[in-house]
């Protein structure tokens, strides 16, 4: 039944196709009029008559207007990780936990003390584009789930020699209830 596997194998990469395609419009449908309205909720915070009580309310909307495009930004790099191959290639992983740093520090995160250490190089050899992706992800839920109470902090640490590569991201939040643990990496 060569022939039988041949054609379900067929079957599979057209699903596929039409996966990558229906998430790929989904989000293009669902951004575009969410950047219309980011657009207009920006043009309103421009306006000089704005009550503060109005401000506060245009600020609100558009941190959940941006909260959503980020979700379906997730979810299409979500769609692309399980479709793309592996692409190693040599790039600074300095630069990379900085960059995702500063975009925290952008996103009204800037009472956290961020840092990095590395022990080794910075040039790595790894697939930049997933595993910016991960790091996105769990620096940034640590950034999402800090105390108010505390002094916040987000150390990662990177060991890089010639055989592996470790990365330890350590902060001060919330943390993770102990069931969910077991977890936190399915995704990927």
């Amino acid at each position: 039944t060569q022939l039988s596997m041949l054609e379900k194998n067929e079957e599979l990469k057209k699903i596929n196709h039409e996966l990558d395609n229906f998430v790929y419009s989904v989000s293009h449908d669902l951004r575009s009029p969410l950047l219309s309205i980011k657009g207009i909720v920006e043009l309103l915070l421009r306006t000089e008559e704005l009550t503060p009580k109005t401000s506060k309310f245009l600020n609100m909307a558009l941190g959940s207007v941006e909260k959503l495009d980020g979700t379906i930004q997730e979810i299409l790099e979500y769609s692309r990780n399980s479709r793309l191959e592996i692409n190693k290639r040599e790039f600074n992983i300095r630069e990379l936990v900085e960059g995702i740093y500063e975009d925290l520090a952008y996103s009204g995160k800037e009472n956290i003390d961020f840092n990095i250490q590395i022990d080794g190089s910075d040039i790595v050899t790894n697939d930049k584009s997933r595993l910016n992706v991960l790091l996105k992800n769990i620096i940034g839920n640590s950034a999402k789930y800090t105390r108010e109470e505390a002094d916040s902090f987000i150390s990662t640490t990177i060991k890089n020699t010639q055989d592996e590569l470790i990365i330890s991201i350590e902060d001060n939040g919330e943390g993770i209830a102990e069931e969910y643990v077991g977890q936190v990496f399915d995704m990927f």
